[in-house]
């Protein structure tokens, strides 16, 4: 610039107050460098501060240009390095929980083994209660049962019903000369019904009964003639194998308070496992 475009700048107004409104004073030679500056300085790391002292060396030449009136004062940002938030500060100065690991409660392993222990003995008993396991001992329900057959029993069948012709039941003997013993027989005659013996045959209300399942023909001295009317709760019963078993000819009818239950399930020898209709 020229001492004339000197001179003319000098006596233009705006122009000297544009240049006094732009341009820095002496008071603030120091521009950039302010108490809240020099505190940021000096709380920032080392790579703001390279960036704060080329954003001072950039503001200098510029008040330099801007004194020679060559242009405004160009002011760069310095970016600010982000930091932890306080509740990350304060959460990573706490130390950490250690992991806790499931714990065995030895009592509450105990107690439930002892439940379990007693539930199922409960349910055995409960199911020989209801369901009892009986074995077949002789020769009397041939060729029906044989010995060492292993059978279940139903109590709860005669608890919502009664016996009916040709069940197989099982009993507490009537005998008094075999207390406490049970007994299996096949269901003949029902209460209301009338058995005759006649040359050793079987009729139920006078009809003869087909007896196919007989193991042979009883004999005259095991089915002598005789005519039976039973009474209410009264059963009258006999073995199979007619020549070898000691039964309601012998003892006279069976009552329903001595009646266990029925079989229904024939689970051993396995060959002959079966229900029993």
């Amino acid at each position: 610039m020229n001492d004339a475009d000197q001179q003319k700048a000098a006596n233009d107004p705006e122009n000297t107050n544009r240049v006094q409104r732009d341009a820095p004073s002496d008071a603030d030679a120091s521009y950039g460098t302010t108490d809240a500056e020099d505190a940021t300085e000096q709380s920032v790391t080392p790579p703001v501060q390279e960036a704060v002292s080329a954003r001072n060396d950039v503001i200098a030449r510029d008040n330099e240009a801007l004194a020679d009136g060559e242009g405004p004062v160009t002011v760069i940002p310095v970016p600010a390095k982000p930091g932890p938030s306080p509740e990350a500060s304060q959460e990573a100065s706490q130390p950490s929980e250690p992991r806790r690991k499931p714990r065995l409660h030895v009592r509450g392993f105990l107690g439930e083994t002892l439940r379990t222990v007693i539930f199922v003995i409960v349910v055995t008993v409960l199911f020989d209660l209801a369901i009892p396991r009986s074995l077949v001992e002789g020769r009397s329900m041939v060729p029906t049962f044989h010995d060492g057959d292993r059978l279940i029993v139903s109590r709860v069948h005669y608890l919502f019903d009664k016996p009916d012709h040709n069940d197989f039941i099982v009993f507490n003997s009537m005998s008094p000369n075999e207390p406490n013993t049970m007994i299996i027989k096949r269901v003949i005659g029902v209460p209301g019904d009338t058995i005759e013996l006649r040359d050793q045959r079987v009729y139920l209300n006078g009809q003869e009964i087909e007896e196919d399942y007989i193991n042979e023909a009883c004999a005259t001295y095991n089915c002598p003639d005789e005519r039976v009317e039973l009474g209410e709760d009264e059963y009258f019963v006999m073995g199979d194998n007619r020549n070898h078993s000691y039964d309601s000819r012998d003892y006279g009818a069976v009552t329903l308070d001595h009646i266990i239950g029925r079989v229904i399930l024939r689970y051993w020898p396995l060959d002959a496992l079966g229900l029993l209709e």
